[in-house]
């Protein structure tokens, strides 16, 4: 274990040498003495653990250039500033198979051996699918965030009604699915928001109004409306529940676009299923979408700004 030479367990904080027996969390790589991983139970950094948070070796490790980097160990597609396979754990790099660095060094994981390292957690991961899709698949489709994407959807295979919550789509409702390239349903629920808004206008004006009538002394009419808007629009009650829908059934909803995307992806490509081509093409297919983010912002504000003059004309 000379890669892990000089680095401190993550339970007893001893030095490794090569004598040790170690072990390393399957889902951030910190590495473990096995009796200190046996007797903590769990893993240290549990509550640090997110699709974006790994552990870190002492030395930076190369990353494989290009714009993925698909895992030589199981296939799966990562970004190219992964460091790490998100799927296995496997160290990104051209290392043939049975030399595969795990989170920065050649472990042997429970019940392994020298020349099955990082293969566990692999076989572990093959031996679940959803409607015939393989996870590996469903990884390369969710791309940022598919360890968390994979465990949610296992999830949903025993949650009664197969639904889940999902805290960011109801804080970001609409702009959420579209930042996961799900445009309709993004398109429809900031419709829904902005029509809900609308609607609620003409009523909320001459409540307010008889609540606080020195708001309307106070302040410009412009300013009072946009004011309105905003907040008809965040602290609307069937917009707040609408958000709760969208938490509810969002993980559902996102599990049914990567199933079909791989059904088509797979007619698509006939006997090259499983190459990486294959899986590029499925990266580019899901994961992420920023920019559509950003454009769906700009006509929010655009329409903010023509409910906000709606409004006005009503004070």
């Amino acid at each position: 274990m000379k890669l892990y030479n000089g680095v401190p367990c993550t339970h007893c904080r001893k030095l490794f040498n090569d004598s040790d027996d170690i072990v390393v969390c399957p889902d951030c790589g910190a590495p473990y003495h096995r009796a200190c991983y046996q007797e903590a139970g769990r893993c240290e950094l549990e509550e640090k653990h997110a699709p974006d948070f790994s552990w870190k070796p002492p030395v930076a490790q190369k990353v494989a250039a290009g714009e993925t980097v698909t895992c030589p160990n199981c296939n799966t597609v990562n970004p190219k500033a992964s460091s790490f396979c998100q799927m296995c754990g496997s160290r990104l790099g051209d290392a043939p198979l049975g030399e595969r660095e795990l989170f920065g060094g050649r472990v042997k994981l429970p019940g392994g051996s020298a020349g099955e390292t990082a293969q566990r957690r692999v076989e572990a991961v093959d031996q679940w699918e959803i409607n015939g899709v393989s996870a590996h698949e469903l990884s390369a489709f969710v791309g940022s965030g598919a360890y968390y994407f994979l465990r949610q959807f296992q999830l949903l295979l025993n949650a009664p009604g197969k639904i889940s919550w999902n805290w960011c789509a109801f804080f970001f409702g609409p702009f959420y699915f579209f930042y996961r390239k799900m445009y309709g349903y993004g398109a429809a629920i900031l419709s829904f928001y902005l029509f809900s808004t609308a609607y609620s206008i003409p009523a909320a004006i001459p409540q307010l109004r008889e609540m606080a009538p020195q708001l309307f002394a106070d302040f410009p009419p412009e300013m009072l409306a946009s004011s309105i808007v905003i907040s008809l629009i965040f602290g609307n009650l069937v917009n707040i529940l609408t958000a709760a829908v969208c938490a509810l059934f969002a993980n559902k909803l996102y599990l049914r676009k990567a199933i079909l995307t791989v059904g088509q992806m797979r007619a698509s490509f006939a006997e090259r299923v499983g190459s990486r081509d294959y899986y590029s093409a499925l990266y580019y297919k899901g994961n992420v979408n920023i920019l559509a983010v950003v454009l769906a912002l700009m006509i929010t504000s655009f329409a903010i700004s023509g409910l906000g003059y709606f409004a006005a004309t009503l004070i």
